[in-house]
């Protein structure tokens, strides 16, 4: 893609943070005793050449159907139905401010697109009568072509997809939306492996040649620093495609919360106990952002919110989520330097 390219006023890592309280100045917050709300250093200057960024961003927003209940028992009924989350939701999209949203678990009673859409005017639905579902800001992109296709028979892993097309100068995209099969087993594994089989035949079938760039963000439920061969096929085979792990490559690490998980389950063990809304900070990453090795990557960020704040508890410094928790993942984003 080339031209000049639209993007918003404030820095990725300022607007984040000002969505929990911080001030414009306000960066990535270390180990202190200090707030996180408190906390400040003086940020990166705002590019010149922002007319070339593109911010992109994955997020599995968590079901609505009540089998959440059962797997979350500690969570109060009240922060967990839909209905309190979807606001948490929009503000972090809101906060991050990205171009292109990938969204995964958009299903159950109600639907979570039926509370999202009238609170994300800017953006135009990909397949939101679907699992994953794409976001695309109407004022950069319009939406040239659309898909949806379940990977494997189980119906348990899903792919949705955009060409998209830039307002200003007409070059255009493929977004891949995907949420591969959860599980911690071997067979599980396999089912992934078969997935990712299917999905690298469908990119390969829709942009033969790669003849136009490509992303694919999602929940691949694969850790991405998996060492045994079978469960970490998925991350293995998208980089055989000419695509580079967007974490892996980028500049600089603008995560609100350092080694913060992205599937965090809404707990945390701390020393022999385990206490509600503190944030996991194993590394742990099951979601991820995949772009052209041509693309320069910014910044890249597990973004923990809706607010969080620095606690001691049993003995030990730690992060914790303060009101509604949005899903049990947080987001990532990643802030693009297109060539031109």
């Amino acid at each position: 893609m080339s031209g000049p390219i639209r993007v918003r006023a404030a820095a990725l890592a300022a607007s984040l943070l000002l969505a929990v309280g911080c001030t414009p100045a306000a960066v990535v917050p270390q180990e202190s005793g200090t707030p996180l709300a408190t906390a400040t250093v003086t940020a990166s200057p705002t590019p010149t050449t922002r007319a070339a960024r593109l911010r992109l961003m994955s997020f599995n927003i968590l079901t609505s159907d009540p089998v959440i209940f059962a797997r979350n028992p500690r969570v109060p009924r009240t922060e967990l139905v839909i209905s309190a989350r979807a606001p948490q939701i929009v503000r972090m999209i809101q906060a991050a401010d990205p171009d292109l949203v990938a969204l995964q678990e958009n299903f159950g009673d109600p639907v979570p697109y039926d509370l999202l859409r009238e609170r994300l005017p800017g953006y135009a639905w990909v397949k939101p009568a679907e699992q994953v579902s794409i976001l695309v800001r109407k004022s950069r992109f319009t939406v040239e072509e659309t898909g949806y296709r379940d990977l494997h028979r189980t119906q348990k892993g899903f792919l949705s997809w955009a060409r998209v097309r830039e307002v200003d100068d007409g070059g255009d995209l493929w977004v891949f939306d995907v949420h591969l099969r959860a599980g911690r087993g071997r067979a599980q594994a396999r089912i992934r492996s078969a997935e990712v089989v299917t999905l690298r035949a469908i990119i390969a079938g829709l942009n033969p040649g790669d003849a136009r760039p490509q992303i694919v963000m999602g929940d691949l439920n694969t850790s991405a620093s998996e060492k045994r061969k079978l469960f970490r096929d998925p991350v293995v085979a998208l980089r055989k495609d000419g695509l580079v792990d967007a974490a892996t490559v980028a500049v600089k690490n603008t995560s609100n919360v350092a080694k913060a998980d992205t599937p965090h389950g809404f707990d945390a063990r701390v020393g022999r106990k385990t206490y509600q809304k503190v944030v996991r900070r194993t590394g742990l990453r099951f979601d991820f952002i995949f772009v052209p090795k041509a693309w320069p990557v910014a910044s890249f960020a597990v973004v923990t919110g809706p607010t969080v704040e620095r606690r001691v508890l049993g003995g030990h410094r730690v992060y914790r989520w303060v009101g509604v928790v949005p899903s049990d993942h947080s987001p990532v984003v990643a802030e693009i330097e297109l060539p031109r």
